[in-house]
């Protein structure tokens, strides 16, 4: 036999290996992320205090945004939320008289840390008056707690990242409570 032949069969041999050992780290890829996604389904919670007659529109209102190195305004904000709602078949309007999401960032001015809230808040002058004498004109119902810290390095892309993190918590629990 020559020596070709044995540096053929070698390589062979070396390449069935790496592809073997390829397919499989696909197989186990393709399982890690199907994983994810069937326990992510299962995360969701349904709280009866997100429930609402219209949830297709929602409103919003984003909190001032300080000046900061990042660049991040509240107009960012609010058109990266209104695109995660519109993704999920909701849409942003203005002045909702029983219920909103409210929006919370705060960046350090030198933009290197962050903080993002994401709450539903009901008015309760909506409810019977025995509701509203005791909560006063806003509250925040029991829901989940849909908040991030970070680390921003300067960045204002990853800080909306980060708010399309936090809001698919919130809209993962709010259509699950929602949708029947």
């Amino acid at each position: 036999m020559s020596i070709s032949c044995l540096l053929g069969r070698t390589i062979d041999k070396c390449l069935d290996y790496i592809f073997k050992r390829y397919m499989n780290f696909k197989r186990l890829s393709f399982v890690c992320l199907l994983l994810t996604f069937l326990a992510s389904a299962g995360w969701a919670k349904k709280y009866a205090s997100l429930k609402v007659p219209d949830y297709k529109n929602l409103d919003v209102l984003v909190e001032k945004i300080r000046e900061n190195k990042t660049g991040l305004t509240e107009e960012k904000v609010e058109n990266a939320v209104k695109l995660r709602l519109l993704g999920n078949g909701i849409k942003a309007k203005k002045n909702s008289v029983t219920h909103y999401l409210y929006v919370n960032v705060n960046v350090l001015s030198n933009g290197t840390a962050f903080s993002v809230r994401v709450e539903f808040k009901r008015y309760s002058f909506a409810y019977p008056k025995e509701i509203s004498a005791q909560t006063g004109l806003v509250f925040r119902p029991l829901q989940g707690s849909y908040t991030s810290l970070g680390r921003s390095e300067g960045s204002a892309s990853f800080i909306i990242e980060s708010i399309n993190e936090v809001l698919d918590s919130f809209l993962l629990d709010y259509l699950e409570s929602n949708i029947e």
